[in-house]
């Protein structure tokens, strides 16, 4: 049954998004549904994400379109707008959108087949989270803002002063401005003589004279029994005959024989003779060892002696580039009958100084080189003729939108459903930022670019895309 995906847009899911670079853009998350409603996880497919001013006429501010594969809940996120490989912008520049003209709608175009054929999966009014962005453009205030629009309606304090009569007020001293009744009572209440009669009062309770008496009492009746019995305990802790053990432990320990065998070993390992003895040995040793060692060191890092030549010789191979690339598709690629077609790959493998840049048309047709030099490129296509019968496949590749020469294979497709293989292989001499195309026509409308999905069934195997294409130099 086929597949079409919908999508849950929650509001929550739009948010604005800063990069390590500083790139700005909306976080969008959403999960992907078929048409029973039951989540489509772990596929790969293609969105068409666009901003739109009408939702009638569909004005589009800014367009990209982007690859994404759903995780094991069917949720995928995208980053829109911000600056991400493989990502393909087709209409306008998201830094530049006007936000502050209007209402603005999020349009979702999907691609469950990864064919560049778009369904609409809805239009949702974007509101105030990416309304942030127009943050970095406010206008600066530059004029009077009237007083119903929160200013001052004046363009000098000179003025406010004017209008709110200021000038008009006494600066009388503040100990002859007049109090109001009101507040006259309030201090008054605050500070009556009662409360510090009472004050007064509960001090000379705490203070009178019989607590300090009682208290000198209390100490004089401590008995001097007390102060006899800690004597006697302080003169049996610290008796003569302590301090004349602790002398004869200490005397022990230090002994002159003790001192005498330790100078008797210092000396067997410091004598004379030892020295006298290293340093004979160090002045045995010849000058020609001395000499030889030199013109060793002179003979290899004399001045100019190494070069370009040495460096190769000493290598015995040339060092060469490194550049290669692999790209590829795994989306149905169609065509009509007797018309040149370019190849589109969507996706690449891995790249070094060789990358996938888009033609003239926004696709993703052309492989374009870093440096100069013989490159290899390999190709494989996988074709599926639908109906019965035979029909005529040619395959060529161009250099910088030229024929490149000798490079057109004709090949017979099988019909009735049959997966037809195509490879071929090439050298190509390539400039400095040149790129290749890789080209084909059918007579049968019905032959198309197909690719094959991965199977879990045993033995398990990877997909097969629609179609590959690897450059790499040849040293």
């Amino acid at each position: 049954m086929k597949r079409i995906l919908t999508f849950l847009l929650f509001l929550l899911g739009l948010s604005i998004y800063t990069s390590a670079q500083n790139t700005k853009g909306i976080h969008l998350q959403a999960i992907a549904r078929n048409q029973n409603g039951m989540i489509i996880p772990n596929k790969q497919i293609t969105l068409r994400l666009s901003i739109i001013s009408d939702t009638s006429t569909s004005v589009i501010e800014y367009q990209e379109i982007k690859s994404v594969t759903t995780n094991m809940l069917g949720l995928f996120f995208v980053e829109m707008g911000a600056d991400e490989n493989g990502k393909i912008i087709t209409t306008g520049d998201f830094k530049n959108i006007p936000w502050n003209k209007g209402d603005y709608f999020l349009h979702v175009e999907i691609d469950p087949n990864n064919s560049l054929s778009f369904v609409s999966a809805g239009i949702e009014k974007i509101n105030y989270v990416p309304l942030a962005l127009y943050a970095d453009k406010a206008n600066t205030v530059n004029s009077i803002i009237p007083i119903e629009f929160g200013g001052t309606g004046v363009a000098s304090i000179k003025e406010i002063v004017k209008i709110l009569n200021i000038d008009k007020i006494n600066n009388s001293p503040d100990s002859l401005k007049p109090i109001s009744i009101a507040t006259g009572i309030v201090l008054n209440e605050k500070l009556k003589k009662s409360d510090t009669i009472t004050l007064s009062n509960r001090i000379n309770l705490k203070l009178n004279s019989l607590d300090t008496l009682s208290l000198s009492t209390r100490i004089n009746s401590i008995p001097k029994l007390d102060t006899t019995s800690m004597s006697n305990r302080i003169n049996l802790k610290l008796s003569g005959t302590d301090t004349v053990k602790l002398s004869n432990r200490i005397n022990l320990k230090l002994n002159s024989i003790d001192t005498l065998a330790m100078s008797t070993r210092i000396s067997q390992k410091l004598n004379t003779s030892d020295t006298l003895n290293l340093s004979s040995r160090i002045n045995a040793i010849p000058k020609i060892d001395t000499s030889s060692l030199s013109n060793r060191i002179n003979s290899k890092i004399s001045a100019g002696a190494l070069n370009n030549t040495d460096i190769l010789t000493g290598l015995g191979y040339s060092p060469v580039k490194n550049n290669y690339g692999l790209f590829y598709d795994t989306s149905r690629q169609a065509t009509t009958i007797a018309t040149a077609t370019a190849v589109k790959f969507y996706f690449q493998h891995l790249a070094n100084k060789i990358n996938v840049t888009t033609n003239t048309s926004g696709n993703p047709t052309r492989i374009s080189v870093v440096e100069a030099g013989v490159y290899q490129l390999n190709y494989s296509l996988q074709l599926i003729k639908s109906d019965a019968g035979t029909d005529e496949l040619n395959v060529w590749i161009r250099r910088n939108s030229s024929a490149y020469p000798n490079t057109n294979y004709l090949y017979t497709l099988l019909g009735a459903g049959v997966k037809n293989i195509i490879t071929g292989s090439y050298y190509i001499d390539l400039g400095v930022n040149d790129y290749v195309e890789l080209y084909f026509s059918v007579k049968n409308a019905n032959s198309v670019l197909t690719g094959t999905p991965s199977t879990t069934v045993t033995p398990s195997r990877p997909a097969t895309p629609s179609a590959f294409i690897s450059l790499h130099t040849i040293n």
